[in-house]
């Protein structure tokens, strides 16, 4: 009876193996990508906005479970991935000056007035620091630890 018992816990876990090997995967992919990520300011204000990743699972027929991970926000993602080309900011509309002063700026700079922005290289932080290490890494090393877990019957 015992016997019995334990190979029916055991089918169980490997009927659900699938989606747990996948919830575990994509977890790990998120965590990945926001070590790699970093943060971008954005806005007005300027706010300091964590780079992180969200999935999103769909069940179809015959136990197929499927994730899709993708960086949220989206945009600085991209910014960060392929890099910005020089750009011009435009003028600010304002009455009175106001004066920007910083390192770079070889005197107090006009915020009214355009600006040349020379954009950003392409670190390709999404493309190698994400998908390649989560191809080679982190998916399959969550995938054989939840066939061991299943195996062993704490799954």
């Amino acid at each position: 009876m015992t016997g019995t018992a334990t190979l029916r816990r055991q089918l169980e876990a490997l009927a659900r193996l699938p989606e747990r090997a996948t919830r575990d995967a994509a977890a790990a992919v998120c965590e990945l990508a926001a070590d790699v990520g970093g943060t971008v300011l954005l806005g007005k204000k300027r706010r300091a906005y964590r780079l992180k990743a969200k999935p999103q699972f769909y069940a179809g027929r015959a136990g197929e479970f499927r994730c899709t991970v993708w960086g949220t926000p989206t945009g600085p993602w991209v910014w960060k991935n392929t890099g910005t080309r020089a750009h011009m900011w435009p003028r600010k509309r304002r009455r009175k000056a106001r004066f920007v002063h910083g390192a770079g700026f070889t005197h107090p700079y006009d915020a009214r007035t355009p600006r040349h922005v020379a954009g950003i290289p392409a670190r390709y932080r999404w493309t190698r620091g994400v998908v390649q290490r989560a191809k080679t890494e982190v998916v399959p090393a969550a995938f054989r630890r939840a066939v061991a877990e299943a195996v062993a019957g704490r799954g």
